[in-house]
């Protein structure tokens, strides 16, 4: 939720760590489709 202060600071956190620090972002449960 955007409104909650602690989740807006995590999702801060994570954009900022993909793009400034070139970061992966890892998303819990996600597998890329096979080829």
């Amino acid at each position: 939720n955007m409104m909650d202060p602690e989740h807006r600071a995590f999702l801060e956190e994570q954009m900022v760590g993909f793009l400034f620090e070139g970061k992966d972002v890892e998303i819990e449960g996600y597998r890329p489709p096979e080829k």
